[in-house]
């Protein structure tokens, strides 16, 4: 039970007398809402492990934590509202406390991939009714584009945090009971955690603290895109080796079967009819094989029924498969000059995500494509400009150079996708 005295409790918590005569409270009130508090902690903490039991259930979930507010906490809270001068704490006292603060219980919801929030957000909604419009915080600078498009209400945290807050409650004695709910990657809940041991909730203004602390923000920030673009790097090779593999399939089956009315046609080259047929059958498989990729030129002797098919015929083949090969080379070393058949559009203004949208056109080709907006942030290093669609503009030929090299390097890839170690190269020179 809360027992700490007066003097304690301001020299714990770092309150100047100032700041509580400010405040207007009465130590015998805050006494009574901690003591309070203290009598409800095992009821609190049923309905934590409630949450967070359901929480872990819900899809894109990784991993769950939950507490139930610390008491001195509690009351350095109040004040801190107090001073803020938050109406709804004018006359907060042991009977109403816990109606005003909705975060005595709390949960974090944690999640691998930046998008992994909206199929959290889906499966929260489902599941509870939100006692307030749930709220994205954002890093000054974040895209907004697809939380804006979900229909959250975004705020700007002045410290940093990104994250999404819900106030969702349940019941299950006399008293409701709230719960804050928070979602937000992994990497953000490390980098909060330790802004929030450094800084909170006796917050620190050294000012080589604050700025240590703003570039570990960022570094987050960067870790997470980074995620999901191996994970969608990850997406594209997978999908790349299923179409190589079906390909590969195609022209083994047709080589097979080339193989066999090749060998029918040897075996039955005496009766002219069944000749004719194994031969028309071997040009068949041919053109499939031809059709699943460049042509090649093929050479198959067709004479009367008492010709032969002689080893000179099979060398003429070869000989066709190595002219062809020898041209793609050719082809090939050609094409690593970048001409003026290799475009780029204009970036899609309503791109979802971290990124801009915008396609490559390769000759006849086009290729979807991205540039994170770690890389546009690059680009604007020198901050002379905040719109990504003016960045992109002005540095649209750095962009054509490299999704040019990135496209030569990997021309099977359905999606070309620009990061910033596509630029860092660029932005040292």
């Amino acid at each position: 039970m809360f027992n700490a005295s007066f003097k304690d409790f301001c020299e714990r918590n770092r309150i100047t007398q100032g700041e509580w005569e400010s405040s207007d409270l009465a130590w015998d009130t805050l006494v009574g809402i901690a003591r309070d508090h203290d009598g409800h902690k095992r009821e609190l903490l049923g309905a934590a492990e409630y949450f967070g039991r359901q929480i872990q259930q819900i899809d894109g979930v990784h991993s769950v934590r939950f507490r139930v507010k610390d008491t001195e906490h509690l009351l350095a809270k109040i004040i801190r509202k107090k001073l803020e001068g938050r109406e709804a704490y004018d006359n907060i006292d042991a009977s109403n406390y816990h109606q005003i603060i909705t975060d005595l219980v709390g949960v974090r919801a944690l999640h691998l991939f930046k998008d992994d929030c909206f199929l959290i957000d889906r499966g929260i909604k489902a599941g509870w009714h939100c006692e307030q419009p749930p709220v994205v915080y954002v890093r000054d600078g974040d895209p907004k584009g697809r939380l804006e498009e979900a229909g959250f209400e975004i705020k700007d945290h002045a410290a940093g945090y990104r994250s999404v807050h819900y106030v969702v409650s349940t019941q299950p004695g006399r008293r409701k009971i709230y719960s804050e709910i928070q979602v937000r990657t992994i990497f953000e809940e490390g980098w909060a955690e330790i802004d929030h041991t450094v800084k909170y909730p006796n917050y620190s203004d050294n000012e080589a603290i604050v700025e240590f602390l703003r570039i570990f923000n960022r570094l987050a920030g960067a870790a997470d895109e980074m995620g999901s673009y191996v994970k969608g790097l990850a997406e594209s090779v997978a999908d790349m080796d299923r179409q190589i593999a079906s390909i590969r399939a195609e022209k083994d089956d047709a080589i097979r079967n080339l193989e066999s009315a090749i060998a029918e046609a040897q075996l039955d080259k005496e009766k002219n009819a069944k000749y004719s047929t194994a031969l028309a059958r071997a040009d068949t498989e041919l053109k499939k094989l031809k059709a699943s990729g460049n042509k090649v030129a093929v050479v198959i002797p067709q004479g009367d029924s008492k010709s032969e098919i002689k080893p000179e015929d099979y060398l003429a083949f070869f000989s066709s498969l190595g002219k062809w090969i020898a041209d793609a080379n050719r082809n090939k070393v050609k094409s690593l000059t970048m001409g003026d058949n290799f475009q780029i559009t204009a970036p899609l203004r309503h791109s979802t995500g971290d990124f801009l949208s915008f396609t490559i056109l390769d000759g006849d080709a086009k290729i979807p494509a991205r540039i994170s907006g770690t890389a546009i942030a690059l680009l604007d290093r020198d901050r002379a400009t905040n719109d990504p669609m003016g960045v992109f503009e002005a540095n649209k030929d750095r962009i054509r150079k490299a999704a040019f090299d990135m496209r030569r390097m990997n021309p099977t890839l359905g999606l070309i996708a620009l990061g910033s170690n596509n630029f860092v190269s660029q932005a040292k020179a």
